[in-house]
């Protein structure tokens, strides 16, 4: 069943409530007209029957003169209804229309913004009302989109140049390989060249794969007590010898009594790897970093710092992006694809966890995750949906 459109339903009511009016004015007048008639003496012949000068044929008199006039009054009533419901229909179709064209404007307005027109917002009326309020809302409601299409947008060109970089590297030293005979030493250096862009690929499509199910909400963090103390140290044995191979001088230092935190073990281990692989990275040979876990009475605080090359200033608030590097040529040397600390930045928010970033360009930089202390060790454990934030 087709619904009736809201402009049709609108006259038709206002069609009914001008109708009542005239119905009720015109009541009211017929009543006021009667009462009137019976207070002049004209309606009701007992009213002048204690006056023996007003005989007979006054009172006939009147009584005509009474009814010509209540029945003059009903003809005119009549003649003039189908005039009173013209005119009320019109009256009631002008309204319904003054009332209906702002969201009809706006309608029309918004069926002109496609996905190439994003940018145009529909406009506000001074009147504090509420289509005021809805193109407002509408306004706000194109701006989230407006937002996550850019930034999807921006995602699929930036990771298709990512893919296209160690694509084109790959069939290069292919190439190369096969266009005349080489040595074995060149094959195994050929080899190795390739091995290192598919494994830069893999780190690639792993973050992206992520970043994927983070934006899908789809995700899964399952949440348990850990002691951050022996988290630490745990991830600390994992790195001390990549390390040693990088030159690094390697701290892990953490509380002497158990520091307890509801996280995702996986998740916070992931966090924790992305922080001290970039300090690595950035760190040179001779260089140091410390991995630190201590807590206060109600916040517990994860720390990796080095004494690397430092981030500047302009670059601090857009360090969390998708695929924002500070040094784009020298990261890409390095491997890095940009997405990790966006990753880093997700997995904080699903701890409630604050992750802050303190550098000096030239002298080194910390990161800091605080995060909730736990007073009592939960045996249970819960899964919960992690739902996707802004980057």
């Amino acid at each position: 069943m087709t619904p009736i459109p809201i402009r049709l339903r609108l006259t038709l009511w206002y069609f009914a409530v001008l109708s009542c009016t005239g119905i009720i004015l015109c009541t009211s007048m017929w009543l006021v007209l009667q009462q009137s008639l019976q207070h002049a003496g004209v309606v009701w012949p007992a009213a002048f029957a204690d006056q023996p000068q007003v005989n007979a044929a006054h009172v006939v008199e009147f009584h005509a003169a009474s009814i010509a006039l209540m029945h003059l009054f009903v003809r005119d009533l009549l003649a003039l209804a189908p005039l009173f419901l013209v005119l009320a229909a019109f009256l009631a179709a002008w309204m319904s229309r003054k009332a209906t064209n702002p969201i009809a404007e706006l309608a029309r307005l918004a069926r002109q913004i496609n996905s190439n027109s994003l940018n145009l917002r529909l406009p506000v009326s001074r009147a504090n009302d509420e289509i005021a309020e809805l193109a407002m809302t509408l306004n706000h409601m194109l701006h989230r989109v407006d937002s996550s299409v850019r930034s999807v947008r921006d995602f699929t060109a930036d990771a298709s140049n990512e893919l296209r970089l160690p694509v084109a590297l790959i069939q290069t030293e292919v190439d190369t390989a096969l266009s005349a005979p080489r040595s074995n030493e060149e094959y195994r250096e050929a080899f190795a060249n390739v091995h290192q862009e598919i494994v830069h690929m893999s780190g690639l499509l792993d973050n992206m794969l992520m970043l994927a199910r983070v934006d899908a909400g789809t995700e899964i963090v399952s949440f348990e007590v850990v002691d951050a103390g022996q988290l630490v140290r745990r991830i600390g044995e994992k790195w001390s010898a990549s390390m040693r191979q990088a030159l690094l001088e390697f701290r892990v230092e953490s509380c002497c009594t158990p520091a307890l935190i509801r996280a995702d073990v996986v998740s916070i281990e992931r966090l924790l790897n992305i922080l001290l692989e970039n300090a690595c990275r950035h760190t040179p040979p001779g260089g140091s970093i410390a991995l630190r876990a201590t807590a206060d009475t109600e916040r517990v605080l994860l720390e990796v710092c080095d004494t690397g090359i430092g981030i500047s200033g302009e670059h601090l608030p857009r360090l969390f992006q998708r695929f924002h590097r500070v040094d784009a040529s020298r990261s890409r040397q390095m491997g890095s694809s940009g997405l990790g600390l966006a990753l880093a930045k997700w997995i904080a928010d699903q701890h409630h966890a604050t992750l802050i970033v303190e550098s000096e360009f030239g002298i080194g930089t910390c990161f800091r995750i605080s995060i909730e202390q736990q007073r009592s060790h939960e045996t249970r454990s819960r899964k919960t949906l992690a739902m996707a934030g802004n980057f």
